[in-house]
């Protein structure tokens, strides 16, 4: 009796696991259209804030596509900071985890790191930090000087 009572509930189990399984690429896709959003934000409120340091910039010289470049090199450096920053550290963090996980499970520790995956993540987010920045990069060289920096 207690052997059926099991193997039922472990099919339950079982098949409530399968109907509730998401997709990895959807698992990933949404992380990254979350950071993508928050980005673009956070670029507009910069290129708000810094409307008078533009048009300023805009005043001394830059054209239109030195502009969007600079919002663009804004967002690339503070992704490349934090890949070249937390890369590193999450795959140290990753392997230490998983050691003291498959020692307390007695298994063989043999941490492998997806080189090409890490490559392909690194160049990912910033090709997409320079798509996000291409928004507040227009309207950044968009916005006519002289309306900037006029005084109130």
């Amino acid at each position: 009796m207690a052997g059926r009572h099991c193997s039922a509930r472990k099919g339950r189990l079982r098949s409530s696991l399968t109907a509730t399984s998401v997709p990895l690429p959807t698992c990933s896709v949404a992380p990254c259209c979350r950071r993508g959003y928050r980005s673009g934000l956070t670029l507009a409120a910069s290129v708000r804030r810094r409307r008078r340091d533009l048009a300023l910039l805009n005043s001394l010289g830059f054209t239109n596509t030195q502009l969007a470049a600079t919002i663009a090199w804004q967002s690339t450096v503070a992704v490349g900071t934090g890949t070249v920053a937390g890369v590193p550290l999450g795959i140290a963090l990753g392997r230490w985890l998983w050691e003291l996980f498959a020692r307390a499970i007695d298994a063989v520790p043999d941490p492998s790191i997806p080189v090409l995956s890490v490559v392909l993540v690194a160049v990912g987010a910033l090709l997409l930090a320079n798509l996000v920045a291409a928004a507040p990069g227009r309207t950044a060289a968009r916005t006519p000087a002289n309306l900037a920096l006029r005084t109130e």
